[in-house]
C-alpha cells in the first residue's frame, strides 16, 4: 500500500470537509488526547485540554463557534445544536448572549480574541494571508454535571 503523503492526506481532509459543510452546513471538530476503550492504559486527557470547534459558520458571515470544558461529546452535541440553528435557520449569535443549554448548563458567549491556535483547521480554510485570524466566538458553559 502507498504511504499518504502530508499534502495528498491535507487534500483528502478539506475534500472530506468541504463536503461535509455542503451537506450540514459546517462540521464539529473535537481534540483531545487519551482513548475511550476501557481497557486502555494511555491517560485521558484533562477536561481543560479538551475542546471542540466549527468549521463551516464562516461562509455564512457567523464567527466560529468554540467550546471548551465539557467532554468532547458533550462539546459536540452543544456544537451540532447552535451550529444547526445558524446553518438552516440563520441564528445570529454574539458575545455577551447567555444560551440555556438543557442538561448541559448554562453558557455564556465571550470573543475569541486570536483564534489562531485553537482553530487552526478553520484558519486553514479561511484566513487570508496577512489578516487577523477568523472570527470565533467561545461558549463558556457554568453549572453543568457533565464535567469528565
Amino acid at each position: 500500500m502507498a504511504r499518504m503523503t502530508r499534502e495528498s492526506w491535507r487534500r483528502r481532509r478539506d475534500s472530506d470537509l468541504r463536503a461535509k459543510i455542503r451537506t450540514f452546513g459546517f462540521h464539529g471538530a473535537a481534540y483531545r488526547w487519551g482513548c475511550d476503550d476501557p481497557t486502555c492504559t494511555e491517560p485521558h486527557s484533562p477536561v481543560p485540554e479538551q475542546f471542540a470547534y466549527t468549521i463551516g459558520l464562516t461562509e455564512r458571515g457567523h464567527p466560529e463557534l468554540l467550546v471548551v470544558g465539557l467532554v468532547c461529546g458533550d462539546s459536540v452535541a452543544v456544537l451540532n445544536h447552535l451550529g444547526h440553528g445558524v446553518a438552516a435557520h440563520g441564528d445570529r449569535l454574539a458575545a455577551g448572549e447567555f444560551i440555556d443549554l438543557g442538561a448541559f448548563g448554562t453558557g455564556a458567549l465571550i470573543d475569541v480574541v486570536d483564534s489562531s491556535q485553537q482553530l487552526r483547521v478553520a484558519n486553514e480554510f479561511y484566513r487570508l494571508p496577512y489578516l487577523p485570524p477568523v472570527r470565533a466566538l467561545q461558549l463558556v458553559v457554568a453549572g453543568s454535571d457533565r464535567f469528565n
